[in-house]
């Protein structure tokens, strides 16, 4: 099972020796410049999409899958978020961990294969994070300790800001409101 995981994941990621000059790729959408078209025509074929909304941090349109018909063992769930323009900003994978985190390691040297490695957390026990970079896009891997899944983020560094930007909005906000109420 673990080799299959293995074999799986490589052709998910579309590894390759050398990496290529652009943004991250996901299932052959490359993260910045993909259209909603194109993913809906390209990946609707393989996986059955669904309208998610809008996205709160990119306003764009949003696609989801429950990841069957993509050939990723135990891929539970794919989200594609678009920005105004309908260009792909990120996609959002939740994967298994594995027995004993089996899937982790394998997947984060794989990443590292294909883009630049930034960062690197991999404790005995305790959260995993990784965060690798390619072009003007990001990808995040987060296995958190005590949850079954990780997710994998691919995103365009626009995208993360406005994120963060947002989270850190949300925080102040609860601050002030909580400070408010003593």
């Amino acid at each position: 099972m673990f080799k299959q995981f293995v074999a799986a994941a490589a052709t998910f990621f579309g590894l390759s020796l050398t990496a290529a000059a652009g943004n991250a790729t996901v299932f052959g959408q490359e993260i910045g410049v993909t259209t909603y078209q194109t993913v809906a025509d390209q990946l609707g074929r393989a996986t059955p999409l669904r309208d998610a909304g809008t996205n709160a941090y990119s306003k764009g349109r949003m696609l989801e899958s429950d990841g069957s018909g993509l050939n990723i063992e135990g891929l539970s769930k794919v989200l594609f978020i678009f920005d105004t323009q309908d260009k792909l900003v990120a996609t959002l994978l939740t994967l298994p961990k594995g027995p004993m985190n089996d899937n982790v390691a394998p997947t984060i040297s794989m990443l590292k294969r294909k883009y630049r490695a930034v960062r690197i957390q991999q404790p005995f026990v305790g959260d995993v994070e990784a965060r690798f970079e390619q072009g003007s896009s990001v990808v995040a891997l987060n296995a958190p300790h005590m949850s079954f899944d990780m997710n994998v983020t691919y995103m365009t560094r626009q995208f993360e800001q406005s994120y963060l930007s947002a989270q850190r909005a949300e925080t102040e906000r609860q601050k002030r409101h909580r400070e408010a109420s003593f």
